[in-house]
């Protein structure tokens, strides 16, 4: 089974905001959603399985780093790579803007995010209490830092 990441086209809309709408307790809507696929800051990303739509990788960008904003896998296909290559994937489009870093925010509960986050090499930088609604949750923050210093463990990109 071969993993291809590229960027969503306007053909992937359907499939992503199924996606987002079955995954989170409050998704986007799909206005928000195409404009992510014009916008020159943003890059969303598809994971495809032999031909066929797996997840989406959404990250934003600000002057000098990008922020993961939503990833998702289609569940019978979780554990199989495309989270990984998806996450991989974003790393390589922040390579390519110059950026210094990717963060994001995941709930504490997420441990199978948590854990794929840690195993490409992002590093807990804090948290924010109360952070999610529906339902309320802490949020923990992570970073990866692209350019070579000693804040990273090892990368497996």
């Amino acid at each position: 089974m071969e993993i291809e990441i590229r960027r969503a086209t306007e053909a992937d809309l359907a499939a992503v905001l199924s996606l987002w709408q079955r995954c989170y307790s409050i998704p986007w809507s799909e206005t928000a959603i195409r404009n992510e696929l014009f916008d020159e800051g943003s890059d969303l990303l598809v994971a495809t399985l032999d031909g066929s739509f797996a997840g989406y990788a959404l990250m934003k960008g600000t002057v000098d780093a990008g922020e993961l904003c939503n990833i998702a896998v289609e569940q019978d296909l979780r554990r199989g790579g495309a989270g990984r290559a998806l996450v991989c994937g974003l790393a390589a489009e922040a390579v390519r803007r110059g950026y210094d870093a990717i963060y994001l925010e995941v709930r504490a509960s997420n441990t199978a995010a948590i854990a794929l986050y840690e195993s490409v090499g992002f590093v807990r930088a804090g948290e924010r209490k109360n952070y999610y609604r529906a339902p309320r949750e802490d949020a923990l923050l992570y970073n990866y830092y692209l350019k070579k210093d000693d804040r990273n463990e090892d990368t497996q990109h």
